[in-house]
């Protein structure tokens, strides 16, 4: 690759410089949000979920700006995020033994981030060349990504801290850290199926009257997700809906279904029947929870 033009090391310098001075800004926004998921939660943040959980809450987050910067905010993204990303091959040694807490370690990953582009800034052509690569890994996607120091040599690639687009990549970076820390927390628990399925007969239930009665039971036990599957009629068996009630939370006793608290399911879901939305502030839908976070499964059988 061709030397760097003065140009471009002084492009590159002032994306840097904004790029340290947002991942400062950041780490308060973020560490707020995991002493938030953990309240609400009701869990302790006691000890150490390893390297790579504090590797995607920042790489997460730094990866989200891409949503709000276009192309220039995806390009500044991607780079961070595959700085980071590369530590789980190439381990800092601030971060490669047992750390105290989530929060400590997401500390630890932020600093250290700061200091590797600390280091480029200082002589971004010592760098250009440089490539860095990893695994991202999000609530919602895992695939590899790189970036090159050469990228940042674009002008006004990374706003500066009185722009308007830096705040929004904050509230960006900040919401998609939020969803990270808590599709890790939720998988400390269950969602129980109770069993048998009930019966709603066609003859009286629409798909519509499917939908409203989820909704509404929703509003009563928010840490709920009704299934149903239509079943034509067979001999004796009438045209129905049967459905299957699923809930998240600590698992379901004798005396107690153990859903997640209120104010943790007020927090976390965006709807309550599929995109009917309860609030826009919300983490996840409700379906993609239930099916797509990969949090433990069991079943119970009721006796009606």
């Amino acid at each position: 690759m061709a030397d760097p033009t003065d140009t471009q090391i002084q492009n590159a310098t002032n994306n840097l410089k904004n790029m340290i001075q947002f991942n400062t800004d950041f780490y308060s926004y973020g560490n707020g949000k995991i002493i938030n998921a953990y309240a609400l939660l009701s869990e302790q943040d006691n000890k150490d979920l390893g390297l790579q959980i504090g590797l995607n809450l920042l790489t997460s987050a730094m990866e989200a700006i891409g949503a709000e910067g276009g192309l220039a905010g995806a390009l500044a993204g991607n780079f961070i995020s595959a700085m980071v990303s590369s530590y789980a091959e190439n381990t800092p040694a601030s971060i490669a033994g047992p750390i105290a807490s989530i929060e400590e370690r997401f500390e630890q990953t932020s600093l250290q981030a700061g200091r590797d582009l600390a280091d480029i800034c200082d002589n971004p052509a010592a760098y250009w060349d440089q490539t860095y690569s990893g695994t991202l890994i999000t609530p919602f996607v895992t695939k590899v990504i790189s970036g090159n120091v050469s990228d940042l040599g674009q002008p006004d690639l990374f706003p500066s801290q009185d722009q308007s687009t830096y705040q929004d990549y904050l509230a960006q970076a900040t919401y998609a850290l939020d969803q990270s820390i808590w599709s890790v927390l939720l998988k400390n628990f269950i969602i129980t199926a109770y069993l048998p399925a009930t019966e709603y007969k066609t003859k009286y239930y629409s798909e519509q009257d499917m939908e409203n009665n989820a909704a509404g039971f929703y509003g009563v036990h928010p840490a709920y997700y009704n299934t149903w599957v239509y079943e034509a009629a067979k001999k004796d068996k009438n045209d129905a809906y049967w459905q299957t009630q699923h809930n998240i939370g600590t698992g379901a006793s004798s005396f107690h279904d153990g859903s997640l608290n209120n104010d943790a399911c007020q927090y976390l879901f965006i709807d309550s029947y599929d995109n009917v939305t309860i609030n826009s502030e919300g983490l996840f839908n409700r379906s993609f929870v239930f099916n797509s976070l990969n949090i433990p499964t069991t079943t119970k059988t009721l006796n009606h």
